[in-house]
């Protein structure tokens, strides 16, 4: 029997100031690790999490999950994600020209994942049926949403003095 699940409309990436700030001053959504391999040597620097595994096949993630700011913390808080996405959300809509992207699982799956490794994220990201992916960098354009918090606002204004 064929899938009848209609793709979303949007899909949206949340993101915390830091992220923000280079989102807007690069004008794109960059790519960044898969999770593909498991992490061989994780470590800390320059205020990332970074490992030998991140250049492989790097992706930019999405949801297709529009959530407050409580539910956005508690989503990474609940996938591991060791800083809140609380700052903004950028909103994409799935028919804007040139973008690509897939169920996250499928892609995982096609790309060869581990399974226990699979089993292991989809275990520790109660959302992951949600997650999506691009396998190309996103240029924030006219069709793109930016929904900022507070603090974000107040980033943005003491920057353009």
């Amino acid at each position: 029997m064929k899938n009848d699940i209609k793709p979303p409309k949007f899909l949206y990436h949340y993101t915390n100031l830091a992220h923000l700030q280079e989102i807007i001053k690069d004008k794109k959504l960059k790519l960044s690790p898969s999770n593909l391999l498991k992490p061989v040597k994780p470590h800390f620097e320059n205020g990332s999490f970074v490992d030998e595994t991140d250049s492989y096949k790097p992706v930019v993630w999405f949801t297709s999950e529009l959530l407050s700011g409580n539910q956005s913390y508690k989503m990474a808080k609940n996938n591991g994600l060791t800083f809140e996405k609380t700052q903004g959300v950028i909103i994409v809509p799935t028919s804007m020209l040139g973008f690509t992207y897939a169920k996250w699982d499928e892609w995982a799956i096609a790309n060869g994942i581990d399974r226990k490794w699979f089993q292991n994220l989809k275990d520790t990201a109660p959302g992951w049926k949600n997650f999506y992916i691009s396998e190309k960098e996103v240029p924030i354009t006219d069709e793109v949403q930016l929904h900022l918090s507070e603090a974000a606002m107040e980033m943005l204004q003491k920057n353009m003095k």
